[in-house]
């Protein structure tokens, strides 16, 4: 075979009119369906309902991509029709899906589904709105709070379900651009942060045997710390250890009263 640059084909010759058939490989009609080698394993009523849906998904991929959901309904749908008869890897290996990312689509509108009443998801699908997610802890993605703050009416219409939406972006919004408020106080006590500090220093060099290590590693942390807080060199001396300091964890231990022997 001569040297040189050869293109993948990007065009399929669908079978049927006799005409000039070549398309782009992402705008194949349901015309090539019928040409696949498994179809015909599929009854009658099969093949029309992933027809449909296999034009529909076809429809969303092209003109409307950004919508996830409407992608993962079309998915569900046909999953459903052929995974019975072993065929729906096939398909999507036909339609070019990866495996995780077609059933990533499915869990994602079914996630939906399971938390938002039908025309929500409905007119969601039609404004491209990604109210989705794969997790239980976030079943609606970055929606999943804001929908809890603002949970939608059981019986509502479409017309509902848009006023809705739009109210849903504007909580979303607010509650994405309002800071986080921390209640924990900060510890300023001299003599917890002391008690911490030497808990964990203690902690850590017992885990060390050889004394001469020991003592160059509290040297070498020292000496850290003074170059860190601009301190001039200074000499240190044994000081007795707070007995609170040392006790372990468990009930905390009880005097015993000595009685005087006469």
């Amino acid at each position: 075979m001569p040297r040189g640059i050869y293109r993948r084909k990007t065009k399929v010759t669908v079978p049927g009119n006799g005409h000039d058939t070549s398309v782009p490989a992402s705008e194949v009609p349901f015309g090539t369906l019928t040409a696949l080698p498994w179809w015909n394993k599929l009854e009658a009523l099969d093949q029309s309902a992933v027809a449909k849906e296999d034009r529909e998904l076809t429809h969303q991929l092209l003109v409307n991509s950004q919508s996830r959901l409407a992608i993962g309904k079309s998915l569900e749908a046909i999953r459903a029709r052929l995974e019975p008869h072993g065929l729906f890897g096939r398909y999507i290996k036909y339609k070019k899906f990866k495996r995780t990312i077609a059933y990533r689509r499915i869990n994602e509108y079914k996630n939906s589904m399971a938390n938002l009443p039908e025309p929500v998801v409905k007119v969601a699908m039609e404004r491209n709105i990604n109210i989705l997610g794969e997790s239980q802890d976030k079943p609606l993605g970055v929606y999943t709070d804001a929908v809890a703050a603002l949970p939608p009416p059981a019986n509502i219409t479409d017309a509902q379900a848009s006023t809705y939406l739009d109210q849903l972006e504007e909580v979303r919004r607010k509650m994405k651009s309002e800071p986080t408020i921390s209640f924990d106080i900060p510890v300023s006590d001299p003599r917890v942060i002391t008690k911490a500090i030497f808990k964990f220093a203690d902690n850590q060099l017992r885990k060390v045997e050889n004394p001469k290590m020991r003592v160059q590693i509290l040297n070498n942390v020292t000496g850290m710390l003074l170059k860190k807080y601009e301190m001039p060199a200074t000499t240190f001396a044994p000081k007795s250890i707070p007995e609170d300091f040392t006790i372990g964890r468990g009930k905390p231990r009880t005097a015993v009263a000595q009685t005087a022997v006469a």
